[in-house]
Formats: C-alpha cells, sequence, structure tokens
C-alpha cells in the first residue's frame, strides 16, 4: 500500500483529505486483494518550478501536440493510426478537481478496450489479454462500472505527487527533484511485469520519451 504522513497535528484524516479523489485513485491502487508493489525511486534533478510538472498533469489536451512525435512512434509500435486532436477532444475523458487534486479519467465504451497501452506490443499483448481475467475479482471491490469501464488517466495529489506514483520534491525556486516509482499488482506474472517496467520506463521517468517532450 501507499503511506500518507504529515508533521501537522491539525491536519485532516486521510478520508477527508482526499475526498473523493480515492473514488477514482482505488481502481489503480486498491483494485485486488493482493495490493501493490512499487519499484524504484529513480531520481533526477530538472530545472523548473515544482509547480510545472504537477499543473501538467492536470489535463490531457496537451497530449497530441506536446507528445506527437512520441505518439507517431508508439503508433507504429502498435501499428495502429497516430492519435489526432479531434480524436482526443471528442474522447470520453473526464476532468475533476477534487480537493486540490486534479483527476483524468477514462470511460471505455466497451468492456475488452484495452486499459492499459504502455508496454503492449504485438508480441506481447496474450499477456495484457489474460491478466483482464482478474476482472471479476476487482468487480468484487469496486464494483461493476469502475472495475471494467473506468480507465485513471493523468493525475496529482496536492502538493507534490504527479503521474501516477512520483514526487516533484522543491530544491529551489527554479529546481526539482523528481522521485519516480513505478506501481504493480504483486501478484502479476513476471514476464507481464517486466513488459510494464520497460514501457513505463519508454514512456515517462529519467529516459521517457513522453518526459522528454514535456
Amino acid at each position: 500500500g501507499i503511506v500518507f504522513a504529515t508533521w501537522d497535528h491539525q491536519a485532516p484524516t486521510l478520508e477527508a483529505y482526499l475526498g473523493d479523489a480515492r473514488w477514482y485513485l482505488d481502481v489503480t491502487f486498491n483494485r485486488r486483494d493482493c495490493g501493490t508493489e512499487a519499484l524504484g525511486p529513480i531520481k533526477w534533478l530538472e530545472p523548473v518550478n515544482w509547480k510545472t510538472p504537477v499543473d501538467n498533469c492536470s489535463d490531457n489536451y496537451h497530449v497530441p501536440t506536446s507528445h506527437r512525435s512520441s505518439m507517431v512512434a508508439q503508433s507504429r509500435y502498435l501499428g495502429r493510426p497516430p492519435l489526432r486532436h479531434q480524436q482526443q477532444f471528442q474522447a470520453p475523458h473526464k476532468h475533476l478537481f477534487i480537493n486540490g487534486h486534479s483527476i483524468t479519467v477514462r470511460i471505455l465504451q466497451r468492456e475488452d478496450e484495452a486499459r492499459q497501452f504502455h508496454g503492449v506490443s504485438q508480441a506481447n499483448r496474450h499477456l495484457f489479454e489474460a491478466y483482464y481475467r482478474t476482472l471479476p475479482e476487482a468487480e468484487k471491490r469496486l464494483g461493476s462500472f469502475r472495475a471494467r469501464r473506468l480507465h485513471l488517466g493523468n493525475h496529482s495529489l496536492f502538493p507534490h505527487g504527479v503521474l501516477g506514483f512520483r514526487l516533484a520534491h522543491p530544491r529551489g525556486p527554479l529546481q526539482t527533484e523528481f522521485w519516480h516509482f513505478v506501481v504493480l499488482e504483486k501478484d502479476m506474472p513476471p514476464d507481464l511485469k517486466r513488459a510494464l517496467r520497460m514501457g513505463l520506463g519508454n514512456y515517462n521517468g529519467v529516459t521517457g520519451l513522453f518526459d522528454q517532450d514535456d
């Protein structure tokens, strides 16, 4: 699980602090009985104010522009057409702002629609498809809608949690130290864990194409 802590004796409870954001975060972080594990952290410095990456994770509209070259490369690798602006704007994405937290989610139109793209290739697609057999277990914890149709996207937790499980630590007005983790479900098959670890590293993190775009 994830440990939340504070030195503030007057701080609200975690339930109150997260508010309705928890309902969405549970889709990734409280999906199954086995729990999650975190790989990392990978750490690096960037010459930006810490608020910049936090704000960058609050929308999906920048993706077809900022990540154009990366999306083209990804599309060729997966063998599908590149994402266009019109598709992104018309897609069933939702943006929510709760207690200072920003959440983006995608509502799947079909239950068999892909839920995970990072790390998927034509060669290992069967690993991801087989893992969808865990949906009945997730449905018991989350209900049918969240388990089968709600996909958590970019999100940030106030004040400095960004993009899934990453911390943006201020190291001055124009310097930020990132702590980057990869979160996986504990009992995933080793080959699937490796595919996700490699795929997420290619897109986000110190060597990630998407991070270089941002």
